[in-house]
Protein backbone atom coordinates (compact mmCIF):
# COMPACT_ATOMS: atom_id res chain seq x y z
CA UNK A 1 0.00 0.00 0.00
CA UNK A 2 1.54 3.43 -1.14
CA UNK A 3 0.96 5.53 2.13
CA UNK A 4 3.23 8.06 0.91
CA UNK A 5 1.64 8.84 -2.14
CA UNK A 6 -1.49 9.52 0.10
CA UNK A 7 -2.07 13.17 -0.45
CA UNK A 8 -3.07 14.73 3.16
CA UNK A 9 -6.65 16.28 3.85
CA UNK A 10 -6.94 19.72 3.54
CA UNK A 11 -7.90 21.24 6.93
CA UNK A 12 -11.09 23.12 6.32
CA UNK A 13 -10.38 27.34 6.69
CA UNK A 14 -12.41 29.68 8.12
CA UNK A 15 -13.17 32.51 5.07
CA UNK A 16 -13.74 35.23 7.90
CA UNK A 17 -11.52 38.28 7.30
CA UNK A 18 -11.00 39.10 11.00
CA UNK A 19 -10.89 42.95 9.65
CA UNK A 20 -14.12 43.17 8.02
CA UNK A 21 -15.34 41.21 11.21
CA UNK A 22 -14.23 43.55 13.41
CA UNK A 23 -15.71 46.86 11.44
CA UNK A 24 -18.86 45.06 11.52
CA UNK A 25 -19.01 44.18 14.92
CA UNK A 26 -18.32 47.88 15.55
CA UNK A 27 -21.07 48.90 13.25
CA UNK A 28 -23.48 46.70 14.71
CA UNK A 29 -23.03 47.82 18.21
CA UNK A 30 -23.50 51.84 17.75
CA UNK A 31 -26.49 51.28 15.90
CA UNK A 32 -27.70 50.21 19.56
CA UNK A 33 -26.33 53.09 21.23
CA UNK A 34 -28.40 56.13 22.25
CA UNK A 35 -28.20 59.71 21.30
CA UNK A 36 -25.45 60.02 24.26
CA UNK A 37 -23.01 57.56 22.20
CA UNK A 38 -20.43 55.81 23.60
CA UNK A 39 -16.30 56.29 24.26
CA UNK A 40 -13.54 54.27 23.52
CA UNK A 41 -12.97 52.36 26.57
CA UNK A 42 -16.85 52.42 26.43
CA UNK A 43 -17.15 50.27 23.76
CA UNK A 44 -13.70 48.00 24.02
CA UNK A 45 -15.60 46.94 27.21
CA UNK A 46 -18.83 46.18 25.62
CA UNK A 47 -17.17 44.44 22.67
CA UNK A 48 -14.05 42.89 24.55
CA UNK A 49 -11.56 44.45 22.07
CA UNK A 50 -8.07 45.66 22.11
CA UNK A 51 -8.43 49.41 22.71
CA UNK A 52 -5.61 50.19 20.34
CA UNK A 53 -6.69 48.07 17.68
CA UNK A 54 -10.01 49.30 18.25
CA UNK A 55 -9.01 53.10 18.09
CA UNK A 56 -7.58 52.12 14.60
CA UNK A 57 -10.81 50.57 13.13
CA UNK A 58 -13.11 53.47 14.12
CA UNK A 59 -10.37 55.82 12.73
CA UNK A 60 -10.85 54.18 9.58
CA UNK A 61 -14.68 53.88 9.84
CA UNK A 62 -14.74 57.66 10.52
CA UNK A 63 -12.58 58.12 7.54
CA UNK A 64 -15.96 56.98 5.37
CA UNK A 65 -18.32 58.26 7.85
CA UNK A 66 -19.57 55.09 9.07
CA UNK A 67 -18.48 56.64 12.40
CA UNK A 68 -18.52 59.96 13.90
CA UNK A 69 -17.12 61.14 17.28
CA UNK A 70 -18.80 64.03 19.34
CA UNK A 71 -16.63 67.27 21.28
CA UNK A 72 -16.51 65.26 24.18
CA UNK A 73 -14.51 62.34 22.21
CA UNK A 74 -17.95 60.05 22.23
CA UNK A 75 -18.27 57.73 19.53
CA UNK A 76 -21.44 57.40 17.08
CA UNK A 77 -22.93 55.93 13.87
CA UNK A 78 -22.32 58.39 11.04
CA UNK A 79 -24.47 59.89 8.22
CA UNK A 80 -22.68 56.73 5.87
CA UNK A 81 -25.57 53.94 7.75
CA UNK A 82 -28.06 56.29 6.11
CA UNK A 83 -27.50 54.27 2.82
CA UNK A 84 -28.37 51.49 4.22
CA UNK A 85 -31.49 52.52 6.20
CA UNK A 86 -33.14 54.01 2.87
CA UNK A 87 -32.55 51.24 0.67
CA UNK A 88 -34.37 48.93 2.88
CA UNK A 89 -36.77 51.52 3.59
CA UNK A 90 -38.01 52.24 0.09
CA UNK A 91 -41.42 51.61 -0.04
CA UNK A 92 -41.56 48.90 -2.70
CA UNK A 93 -39.23 47.08 -1.00
CA UNK A 94 -40.95 46.90 2.14
CA UNK A 95 -44.21 45.93 -0.18
CA UNK A 96 -42.27 43.30 -1.65
CA UNK A 97 -40.98 42.03 1.46
CA UNK A 98 -43.62 41.98 3.86
CA UNK A 99 -46.81 41.24 2.09
CA UNK A 100 -46.49 37.46 2.68
CA UNK A 101 -46.86 38.50 6.30
CA UNK A 102 -49.77 41.04 5.41
CA UNK A 103 -50.85 37.72 4.00
CA UNK A 104 -50.58 35.23 7.11
CA UNK A 105 -52.18 37.77 9.52
CA UNK A 106 -55.46 38.37 7.56
CA UNK A 107 -55.45 34.49 7.37
CA UNK A 108 -54.88 33.72 11.55
CA UNK A 109 -57.18 37.02 12.29
CA UNK A 110 -59.90 37.44 9.61
CA UNK A 111 -59.56 41.51 9.16
CA UNK A 112 -58.08 43.78 7.80
CA UNK A 113 -54.19 44.07 7.79
CA UNK A 114 -52.27 47.20 6.46
CA UNK A 115 -48.56 48.05 6.55
CA UNK A 116 -47.80 52.19 6.70
CA UNK A 117 -45.13 54.15 6.34
CA UNK A 118 -44.23 56.94 8.11
CA UNK A 119 -43.95 60.36 6.41
CA UNK A 120 -43.28 63.37 8.34
CA UNK A 121 -46.34 63.52 10.28
CA UNK A 122 -48.63 61.39 8.30
CA UNK A 123 -48.90 57.90 7.80
CA UNK A 124 -48.75 55.97 3.95
CA UNK A 125 -50.91 53.04 3.27
CA UNK A 126 -48.65 51.46 1.32
CA UNK A 127 -50.41 47.87 1.37
CA UNK A 128 -53.00 46.05 2.50
CA UNK A 129 -54.73 42.86 2.69
CA UNK A 130 -58.85 42.00 3.24
CA UNK A 131 -60.54 39.54 4.41
CA UNK A 132 -63.72 37.62 2.76
CA UNK A 133 -65.55 39.55 5.44
CA UNK A 134 -66.87 43.02 5.37
CA UNK A 135 -64.86 45.33 7.24
CA UNK A 136 -66.27 48.73 6.31
CA UNK A 137 -63.39 50.84 6.17
CA UNK A 138 -62.35 52.32 3.21
CA UNK A 139 -58.73 52.62 2.78
CA UNK A 140 -56.50 53.24 -0.42
CA UNK A 141 -53.02 52.70 -1.48
CA UNK A 142 -50.88 55.83 -1.07
CA UNK A 143 -53.47 57.34 0.81
CA UNK A 144 -52.44 59.43 3.90
CA UNK A 145 -53.53 59.83 7.26
CA UNK A 146 -52.77 61.91 10.06
CA UNK A 147 -50.52 60.04 12.23
CA UNK A 148 -51.59 61.37 15.54
CA UNK A 149 -55.22 59.58 15.14
CA UNK A 150 -53.94 56.02 13.98
CA UNK A 151 -52.25 53.18 15.97
CA UNK A 152 -49.85 52.39 13.20
CA UNK A 153 -48.87 55.95 13.48
CA UNK A 154 -49.25 55.88 17.70
CA UNK A 155 -47.36 52.90 17.57
CA UNK A 156 -44.64 54.69 15.85
CA UNK A 157 -44.65 57.63 17.88
CA UNK A 158 -43.99 55.23 21.09
CA UNK A 159 -40.49 54.70 19.55
CA UNK A 160 -39.76 58.20 18.51
CA UNK A 161 -41.36 60.32 21.54
CA UNK A 162 -38.02 61.30 23.33
CA UNK A 163 -35.97 62.68 19.93
CA UNK A 164 -38.49 63.57 17.70
CA UNK A 165 -41.65 65.50 17.07
CA UNK A 166 -43.68 66.71 20.64
CA UNK A 167 -47.18 65.50 20.99
CA UNK A 168 -48.27 69.32 19.78
CA UNK A 169 -46.37 69.20 16.34
CA UNK A 170 -47.70 65.44 15.43
CA UNK A 171 -51.53 67.09 16.32
CA UNK A 172 -50.78 69.79 14.00
CA UNK A 173 -51.45 67.57 11.00
CA UNK A 174 -55.01 66.99 12.40
CA UNK A 175 -57.64 69.27 10.82
CA UNK A 176 -60.21 68.85 14.06
CA UNK A 177 -58.54 67.46 16.62
CA UNK A 178 -60.51 65.95 19.77
CA UNK A 179 -59.61 67.96 22.94
CA UNK A 180 -58.68 64.62 24.75
CA UNK A 181 -56.42 64.19 21.69
CA UNK A 182 -52.90 64.92 23.63
CA UNK A 183 -53.58 62.61 26.62
CA UNK A 184 -54.70 59.72 24.10
CA UNK A 185 -51.10 60.32 22.66
CA UNK A 186 -49.75 59.74 25.47
CA UNK A 187 -51.43 57.02 26.76
CA UNK A 188 -50.65 55.16 23.76
CA UNK A 189 -46.92 56.01 23.95
CA UNK A 190 -47.04 54.34 27.26
CA UNK A 191 -48.86 51.38 26.10
CA UNK A 192 -46.16 51.39 23.16
CA UNK A 193 -43.03 51.68 26.06
CA UNK A 194 -44.70 49.29 28.27
CA UNK A 195 -46.31 46.85 25.81
CA UNK A 196 -45.17 47.18 22.66
CA UNK A 197 -48.14 48.37 20.83
CA UNK A 198 -50.69 50.97 20.14
CA UNK A 199 -54.82 51.33 19.71
CA UNK A 200 -57.29 53.63 18.47
CA UNK A 201 -60.92 53.21 18.73
CA UNK A 202 -63.50 55.03 16.28
CA UNK A 203 -60.66 57.86 16.65
CA UNK A 204 -60.23 57.48 13.21
CA UNK A 205 -63.08 55.96 11.65
CA UNK A 206 -66.25 55.99 13.13
CA UNK A 207 -67.32 52.43 14.27
CA UNK A 208 -63.99 51.15 13.41
CA UNK A 209 -61.02 49.59 15.51
CA UNK A 210 -57.29 49.06 15.59
CA UNK A 211 -53.73 47.32 16.88
CA UNK A 212 -50.61 48.28 15.53
CA UNK A 213 -47.03 47.67 16.34
CA UNK A 214 -43.97 48.98 15.22
CA UNK A 215 -41.46 47.88 13.11
CA UNK A 216 -37.91 49.11 13.12
CA UNK A 217 -36.61 48.58 9.61
CA UNK A 218 -32.24 48.68 9.53
CA UNK A 219 -32.77 50.07 13.27
CA UNK A 220 -35.24 52.96 12.48
CA UNK A 221 -38.75 52.94 13.76
CA UNK A 222 -40.32 53.95 10.04
CA UNK A 223 -42.66 51.32 9.50
CA UNK A 224 -46.03 49.79 11.11
CA UNK A 225 -48.28 47.06 10.36
CA UNK A 226 -52.00 47.18 12.04
CA UNK A 227 -55.27 45.15 12.09
CA UNK A 228 -58.52 46.93 11.75
CA UNK A 229 -61.77 45.50 12.49
CA UNK A 230 -65.53 47.01 13.35
CA UNK A 231 -66.07 48.01 16.99
CA UNK A 232 -68.70 44.94 17.53
CA UNK A 233 -65.61 42.57 17.02
CA UNK A 234 -63.29 44.69 19.47
CA UNK A 235 -62.28 44.54 22.73
CA UNK A 236 -59.58 45.55 24.79
CA UNK A 237 -58.87 41.62 25.70
CA UNK A 238 -58.82 40.41 21.85
CA UNK A 239 -56.80 43.58 20.58
CA UNK A 240 -53.96 42.74 23.50
CA UNK A 241 -54.13 38.94 21.89
CA UNK A 242 -54.26 40.56 18.13
CA UNK A 243 -51.45 42.90 19.18
CA UNK A 244 -49.40 39.16 20.01
CA UNK A 245 -49.99 37.92 16.72
CA UNK A 246 -48.40 40.69 15.47
CA UNK A 247 -45.57 40.73 17.27
CA UNK A 248 -45.19 36.97 16.76
CA UNK A 249 -45.90 36.65 13.26
CA UNK A 250 -43.46 39.04 12.21
CA UNK A 251 -40.53 37.83 14.27
CA UNK A 252 -41.17 34.20 13.18
CA UNK A 253 -40.38 35.44 9.51
CA UNK A 254 -36.86 36.03 10.38
CA UNK A 255 -36.86 38.52 8.11
CA UNK A 256 -33.17 40.49 7.89
CA UNK A 257 -32.67 43.96 9.20
CA UNK A 258 -36.69 44.10 9.85
CA UNK A 259 -37.28 43.54 13.73
CA UNK A 260 -40.10 44.39 16.51
CA UNK A 261 -40.06 47.01 18.87
CA UNK A 262 -38.89 45.93 22.36
CA UNK A 263 -40.78 47.22 25.16
CA UNK A 264 -39.22 48.54 28.56
CA UNK A 265 -40.04 46.59 31.51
Amino acid sequence: MAVGNVAPTPSKRSTTITSVDKALRIIEHMSTLGPEGQTLLEIATALSMNKSSLHHTLATLRARDWVTQDHNGNYHLGTTSSIIARWWNASERLTTTLHPILESLCAQSHELVHLGQLSEKTMVYLDKVEPDRAVRVWSQIGRRIPAATTAMGRSLMGVLADHTFTIDTWITAVKSPANNLAERIQQEIERVRTHGYAIEIEENEPGIACVAIPLLVAGQATASVSITMPIERCSHERLHDLAGLLTKTVTEAHIPQITTFTPQP
